[in-house]
């Protein structure tokens, strides 16, 4: 069985410039790591605000619930 940790990633964190700490991570612990970018932020498109927050760690969750 592979385990997956889902990442909410800080304030002010580009995914691109984090992929090598996720690697480091993931080797380290053994598992895959899944991040996301944040509404309005990074290359994904709405608009930052608490519910869209809300609904992006949903629809994360739900990707890997599916998977």
């Amino acid at each position: 069985m592979s385990y997956t940790v889902l990442f909410s990633h800080g304030n002010a964190v580009d995914l691109g410039q984090m992929s090598s700490f996720y690697i480091g991570l993931g080797t380290r612990i053994n598992c895959n790591i899944f991040s996301y970018d944040y509404s309005g932020y990074g290359v994904s498109t709405g608009k930052p605000s608490e519910r869209n927050l809300y609904s992006d760690i949903d629809a994360a969750w739900q990707a890997l619930r599916t998977r």
